[in-house]
C-alpha cells in the first residue's frame, strides 16, 4: 500500500485520470450489463398436454395417459409423474429430482415421444411439451375495444398491422390474438337426406374434400421448355359450394343445396373474449427470458403508441412492472440512504471535505460493483435487487472509516509525508476492515457453493452482497486515499472545535451512571425470564420463504350442458357490474381456454376463464362471481395468478396426504366415506371426483334383413350431430373454415331462447331414426370428469386435517397406499442445512481471524461478540414478526459483520491506547476515537433502512425482512459497543 499511495502522491493527475477512465470503460460496458426477469434457473417441472378429441376422460386416461407416463417413467432422473385426464385432453406433469441433467431428460423425452406415437390411437394429437402451465400469466396482455360501429376492414387491417410489428420486436418469441377469429362456414345437412338421396357422410366428405383441394402436378418437359401443371380447386367460395354436383355413382348427380342447408356461423371465441363485459381483441404476448424484458416492454409501448388507428388499446398486464417497481424502489431508497449518509457526514466533519470525497467513494464503489458484475455475469433481477437494495446502506461503512482514520493521522502527524499518512492511516483500521468484510463474505460461501434446492434461488442475492461487501473494501483502501490527497488542497477543511463533541462523552457518562452492573444483573432477571416465557409461548412461524401475494385471480369455467349465448350474455353482462361496486379499481378480463388448438365447431358453450386484474379485494369479488355460474351447469376451479417471484420459488410442498389405490371405485368410496362422516375435519381435498352419465353401447350380430346397414353410418350421424366435422378451408382471399354437422340448424346457430330445446329434440329425433337397438346393446354406466394419476395409480389428495392423516396411515387394507407429506420437516431439514452452513462459516471466520491475529486464543473474543450478538437479534426477532425465514437470517448474517467490525477496531484501538494507565480513562480514550465513525456508520444504515421498514410496499416482504433483521442487529450491536465491550477489555479479559 505504501508504493501505491506514493504513486497517488507523486503521479496525482495520472491516478486521477486512470480512475476516471475506469468510470467511461463502464459507459461502453452498461449495455452488457444482463437485465431479466428471473436469474436463469434450472426447470424442474415439466408438463405434456395431449389433445384426444371427442373422447372421454375415462378413454384419455387408458389409452393416452397411461401409456404416456409408464414410457417416462423408464427415463433418467424422473422423481414423479402425475397424469389429469378430461374430456378429450391428457396432462402428464413430470418432476426432476434435484441435480439431474435437464438436457439428457429432454433429448431422451423428445425421443420418446417421437417413437410413442405409432402406439397411441388414432386421432390422437401430436403432444406438446411445456415448461410452465398454459394457464401462467404470459409476458405482455393486451385488450383492444371493438368498434361497435364503423370501418371493420379498416379496424382489422390495423389489427394484423399491429400483429406484425409485435412479431418483430426482438426478443419476442410468440404473439397469438384472440378475438379475431373470421366466421365459419357451416353445411347442416338435413336429417331426412338419406330417404331421398342414397349417400352415404362417408362418400359425401371425401366427395367435398375433393372439390376443396388445390395443388401442383409437377413440371411437364415438352420440345422446348418446363411447364408447370397446376389445378385449382372446384368449390372456390360459398355460391360454388352450394352448387357443388354430388355424385350419387349411378351417373346421377344433385347439387349440395338440396340437402343441407349452408349458413355462416359467427365464432363463439370472439363471443367470449371480454374486458369488464365489453368485446374485445385479446393479445398474449410471449417473451425470451434471456432478452432484456425493460427494452422489450419499451419496444412494445412504442408499438402501440404509433398506431392511433386502434383507439381504447390497453396493456391490462406487464410482468415487467415487478421490475420497474422495483428498481424504483431500489432507487429512491438508495437517495434517502445516500442523503442521510451526506447530511450525517457534513454533521461529523464540519467541512464538504469530507462530504465530496465520501460521495466520490461510494460512486466508484458502484462503477466497481457494475464491473464486477458484468465480470461474473451476473444479472439485475427480481432476486439479486433484494441483495442490492439492502446492501447499498453498507457501502458507507468502509469508506467512512478509512476516511476518518486517514483524516485523523493527517492532523496528528502534520510533518510526515503525506503518503505516509495515508498509509498509516489505513494500517490502524486495516484489520478491522479485513475481519469484518470477509467475516460477512465468508459467511456467505458456504451458502452459496453447498450444493442444495434453493441454491440457484438464494445465489444472486448472495453473491450481489459479496460483491457489494467486497466493492467497498476495494473502495476504502484505493479511491479513498486518492481522492483525499487530490481534494486536500481544493476543498478547505475547517477544524472542529475541541468540545464539538462533547455531548456524546457526557451522554454516555450519563447513560453509564444509570445502566450500572447492578441494574444490567436486576433488569436481567426480571426480564429474562418473562421474555424467554413468551418466546416459548408466542413461537414464531418457520417458513423458508415469505409467499408472494398473488397478483390476481383466475376462475376457469368448463360446461357441463349446453348453454344458450344469450345466457351467458346475461351473465358476462351482469358479472363485469358486480365487483365493480365495491371495488372501482378491479378489472376482469375474460378469455376462452385453451388458444387455437385445432378446428372445432360446437354446439356446447366454450371453456373460458375470468382474470380478477387490479387493487381490491379479489376474494370478495371471486365469491361474487362463483354464486353467477350454478355447480349444476359448470364445473368450476379457481387458481391465483402468480407474481414473477412466485413462478420462480422452488416447488413447497404444503400439508397434504396422497392417497393412492390401483381401484378407481375404492378411491371414490374413500372419497365419499371421509366427505359423509367427518364434517368437522379441518381440511378438504385437492379435486373432489365428480361423476358424468355414460351410455355405452356393445355392438352386437346384425340381424336378418338388416345386411346393408352401415354401423359406421349411424355413429358418424350422432357424432357430427354434437361436433361437427372439419373439411378444410374455403374463400378466395381471406379464408373460412367450413364444416359438416348432421344436426345444426341456422335458429341455433343465431342463439334464439329455444336453442336448448330445439337441439334436444333434434338430437332424439337423429336417434330414433337410427335402429340402434338393432346393432348395439346399450348400457348406463357411471364415469368421471376427471381421472388423476401418480405412479400409474389413482390418487386423491387431502390438504390439512392431521386427524384424517393419522386415522388413514392405519387403514393400509384393499391396496390403499398413503404418503405423508410435511411442510414442517422440509422447513426443519431447510433450517438444520442453513445452521450446519452458519456453523462451518464460523469455524472458516476462526480460521482467518487466526491468521490475522496471530494467535489461537483471541478469536474467541471476536467469535463469542457474534455469538452474543446473534443471539440477542435472534430473541428480539421473535417478539416481533410472526414470520421467521431465510430473509431474517440474511439480515443478521450481514449484521455478525458490523459486530466483527465494531469489537475488531475496538481491540485495535486498545492495544494503541496501551500507553495509557487506568482501564476508564482509557476506555474512554478508545470510545471517543471510535463512536464517532460508528455512529455515522450506524445511524446511515439505519435511516437508509427505515424507508424499506416503514413504507410496506407489495413486493418488498423478502427485502422488508432482510432490513427489519439488519435494524435489530445494528441496534444490539451498539447496545454491546457501550456496555459490554468497555466491560470486556476493562476486566482484562482480551
Amino acid at each position: 500500500m505504501k508504493g501505491l499511495y506514493e504513486l497517488y502522491v507523486n503521479r496525482n493527475r495520472l491516478c486521477l485520470v486512470l480512475v476516471f477512465l475506469f468510470f467511461i470503460v463502464l459507459l461502453f460496458r452498461l449495455q452488457e450489463i444482463q437485465i431479466k426477469l428471473l436469474p436463469e434457473l434450472t426447470p424442474l417441472r415439466y408438463f405434456i398436454v395431449t389433445d384426444f378429441p371427442n373422447h372421454s376422460a375415462i378413454d384419455v386416461d387408458q389409452t393416452v395417459s397411461l401409456p404416456l407416463s409408464n414410457r417416462i417413467s423408464s427415463l433418467k432422473s424422473v422423481k414423479r409423474i402425475r397424469t389429469s385426464s378430461v374430456y378429450g385432453e391428457s396432462n402428464v406433469q413430470i418432476d426432476l429430482q434435484f441435480g439431474s441433467s435437464v438436457s439428457e431428460f429432454k433429448d431422451g423425452l423428445y425421443q420418446l415421444l417421437y417413437e410413442i406415437k405409432e402406439y397411441l390411437p388414432f386421432g390422437v394429437r401430436t403432444p406438446k411439451l411445456l415448461e410452465r402451465s398454459e394457464y401462467e400469466n404470459p409476458f405482455v396482455e393486451i385488450v383492444i375495444p371493438k368498434p361497435e360501429n364503423g370501418n371493420l376492414l379498416e379496424f382489422d387491417y390495423q389489427l394484423q398491422r399491429i400483429m406484425e410489428q409485435l412479431e418483430r420486436i426482438s426478443g419476442v418469441i410468440s404473439v397469438i390474438c384472440f378475438g379475431d377469429e373470421k366466421s365459419n362456414v357451416l353445411i347442416s345437412l338435413d336429417q331426412n337426406h338419406s330417404k331421398f338421396f342414397p349417400i352415404k357422410l362417408r362418400d359425401l366428405e371425401f366427395q367435398i374434400q375433393s372439390g376443396l383441394q388445390s395443388g401442383s402436378l409437377g413440371k411437364y418437359y415438352g420440345t422446348k421448355e418446363a411447364t408447370e401443371i397446376k389445378f385449382q380447386s372446384e368449390i372456390s367460395d360459398s355460391f360454388i359450394l352450394k352448387q357443388f354436383p354430388i355424385h350419387l355413382g349411378n351417373g346421377e348427380f344433385f347439387p349440395l343445396e338440396r340437402i343441407s342447408r349452408i349458413t355462416k356461423v359467427p365464432s363463439r371465441r370472439n363471443f367470449m373474449t371480454r374486458w369488464n363485459g365489453k368485446e374485445s381483441i385479446y393479445i398474449r404476448v410471449a417473451a425470451d427470458p434471456n432478452h432484456n424484458p425493460l427494452q422489450i416492454a419499451k419496444q412494445i409501448d412504442v408499438v402501440l403508441r404509433k398506431n392511433n388507428g386502434l383507439p381504447g388499446i390497453k396493456i391490462v398486464s406487464n410482468s415487467v412492472s415487478e421490475l420497474r417497481a422495483q428498481l424504483f424502489q431500489f432507487f429512491i431508497f438508495f437517495l434517502i440512504s445516500f442523503g442521510f449518509a451526506l447530511l450525517f457526514s457534513y454533521l461529523l466533519y464540519q467541512n464538504l471535505h469530507g462530504v465530496i470525497i465520501l460521495s466520490l467513494s461510494v460512486c466508484f464503489t458502484l462503477v466497481l460493483f457494475l464491473h464486477l458484475l458484468v465480470l461474473f455475469s451476473i444479472s439485475i433481477n427480481l432476486l439479486s435487487l433484494s441483495g442490492i437494495s439492502v446492501g447499498i446502506g453498507m457501502l458507507f461503512d468502509a469508506n467512512n472509516l478509512t476516511y476518518y482514520s486517514i483524516d485523523t493521522e493527517w492532523k496528528k502527524s502534520e510533518e510526515c509525508p503525506h503518503f505516509i499518512k495515508m498509509e498509516k492511516g489505513v494500517r490502524s483500521i486495516w484489520t478491522s476492515l479485513v475481519s469484518s468484510s470477509f467475516t460477512t463474505i465468508i459467511v456467505f460461501l458456504p451458502l452459496l457453493l453447498y450444493v442444495h434446492e434453493w441454491r440457484e434461488f438464494f445465489f444472486g442475492i448472495g453473491l450481489c452482497i459479496v460483491l457489494l461487501l467486497f466493492s467497498s473494501l476495494c473502495s476504502s483502501i484505493i479511491f479513498v486515499p486518492l481522492f483525499y490527497v487530490s481534494l486536500e488542497k481544493l476543498i478547505p477543511k475547517s477544524h472542529l472545535p475541541p468540545n464539538a463533541f462533547a455531548f456524546l462523552e457526557r451522554l454516555r457518562k450519563k447513560i453509564s451512571s444509570c445502566v450500572s452492573d447492578t441494574f444490567i444483573r436486576r433488569s436481567g432477571f426480571l426480564f429474562g425470564l418473562p421474555i424467554l416465557m413468551i418466546v416459548f409461548l408466542y413461537f414464531p412461524k418457520f417458513l423458508i420463504f415469505p409467499e408472494p401475494h398473488p397478483v390476481g385471480k383466475s376462475i376457469q369455467l368448463f360446461p357441463k350442458q349446453n348453454i344458450s349465448d344469450q345466457e351467458l350474455g346475461g351473465i358476462l353482462l351482469e358479472m363485469s357490474h358486480v365487483c365493480k361496486i365495491n371495488e372501482p379499481n378491479m378489472n376482469l378480463l375474460v378469455i376462452p381456454i385453451g388458444g387455437k388448438k385445432f378446428q372445432t365447431l360446437t354446439e356446447t358453450a366454450v371453456p373460458f376463464q375470468i382474470k380478477i386484474l387490479g387493487e381490491g379485494n379479489h376474494f370478495e369479488c371471486m365469491t361474487k362471481l362463483t354464486q353467477l355460474f350454478p355447480e349444476s351447469k359448470w364445473t368450476i376451479k379457481v387458481q391465483d395468478i402468480p407474481s414473477e417471484i412466485t413462478k420462480s420459488l422452488p416447488f413447497q410442498s404444503k400439508d397434504h396426504l396422497t392417497i393412492l389405490n390401483a381401484n378407481w371405485d375404492l378411491l371414490v368410496q374413500f372419497y365419499e366415506r371421509v366427505k359423509n362422516t367427518n364434517h368437522s375435519l379441518d381440511g378438504k381435498f385437492s379435486y373432489e371426483p365428480k361423476p358424468v352419465a355414460m351410455e355405452f353401447w356393445s355392438p352386437k350380430k346384425i340381424p336378418m334383413g338388416m345386411e346393408s346397414a352401415d354401423p359406421d353410418e349411424f355413429r358418424r350421424q350422432i357424432l357430427y350431430a354434437n361436433h361437427a366435422k372439419y373439411l378444410g378451408v374455403i374463400g378466395p382471399g381471406e379464408k373460412e373454415e367450413l364444416f359438416l354437422s348432421t344436426n345444426w340448424k341456422e335458429n341455433s346457430v343465431l342463439g334464439e331462447e329455444n336453442r336448448n330445446e330445439n337441439h334436444s329434440k333434434d338430437t332424439m329425433a337423429i336417434q330414433k331414426s337410427i335402429p340402434i337397438e338393432g346393432f348395439y346393446d346399450k348400457k348406463m354406466e357411471t364415469v368421471y370428469e376427471d381421472y388423476k394419476r401418480e405412479s400409474g395409480l389413482y390418487y386423491l389428495e387431502w390438504f390439512g386435517g392431521n386427524r384424517l392423516m393419522q386415522d388413514s396411515l392405519l387403514d393400509k387394507t384393499n391396496g390403499f397406499q398413503f404418503f405423508l407429506h410435511s411442510e414442517r420437516d422440509e422447513i426443519v431439514n431447510f433450517f438444520i442445512i442453513l445452521s450446519s452452513l452458519l456453523l462451518l462459516s464460523f469455524c472458516f471466520v476462526y480460521l482467518l481471524l487466526v491468521a490475522i491475529y496471530e494467535s489461537f486464543l483471541k478469536p474467541f473474543l471476536h467469535l463469542f461478540v457474534c455469538l452474543v450478538v446473534f443471539v440477542t437479534a435472534m430473541i428480539t426477532l421473535f417478539l416481533l414478526v410472526s414470520e421467521i425465514h431465510f430473509g431474517h437470517y440474511i439480515g443478521i448474517v450481514i449484521v455478525l459483520g458490523v459486530s466483527v467490525d465494531n469489537i475488531s477496531i475496538y481491540d485495535e484501538k486498545w492495544r494503541e491506547f496501551s500507553y495509557i494507565q487506568g482501564t476508564e480513562i482509557r476506555n474512554a480514550k478508545v470510545l471517543n476515537w471510535i463512536e464517532k465513525p460508528v455512529l455515522l456508520n450506524s445511524g446511515t444504515t439505519v435511516f437508509g433502512l427505515l424507508p424499506i421498514i416503514v413504507l410496506n410496499l407489495t413486493g418488498m416482504e423478502f427485502v422488508r425482512s432482510i432490513a427489519l433483521s439488519m435494524l435489530i442487529g445494528i441496534l444490539v450491536s451498539l447496545f454491546f459497543f457501550y456496555f459490554l465491550y468497555p466491560k470486556l477489555f476493562g476486566k482484562n479479559w482480551v
